[in-house]
């Protein structure tokens, strides 16, 4: 059986036969395939972006003296200017000794000097 027929001679055939569509079809396929890893890749790399950036966003309780917290949040969350305020830094064992409270850190918020140069 010099001819024998089976459906991978076909194809191959098929696909001599039609060069020019071949090759397109194999260029638009790795296309395809290269857009679909690198989509892939860029949407882990954000989403771990995103993940390690939520994980470094500090602090769950802000602590502010008592009747500044308009004066932390306008500071805080608009970016605008606000009064000082100070507290003692004995503060800081009060609040390490509350329960579930893993780590402390105090910060000093300062604001430039309003001029014209």
């Amino acid at each position: 059986m010099a001819g024998s027929f089976n459906l991978l001679t076909l194809a191959v055939k098929n696909l001599k036969r039609r060069s020019l569509r071949t090759g397109i079809l194999m260029v638009s396929i790795a296309l395809f395939v290269s857009i679909l890893v690198f989509g892939l890749s860029f949407v882990l790399s954000v989403g771990s972006s995103l993940k390690s950036a939520i994980d470094r966003l500090g602090a769950d309780v802000l602590v502010v003296p008592p009747g500044c917290q308009a004066d932390a949040e306008d500071v805080l969350l608009m970016n605008q200017k606000a009064e000082s305020f100070y507290m003692s830094k004995d503060i800081i064992d009060k609040v390490k000794k509350v329960k579930g409270v893993g780590a402390v850190t105090w910060q000093t918020y300062l604001t430039t000097v309003a001029g014209v140069c």
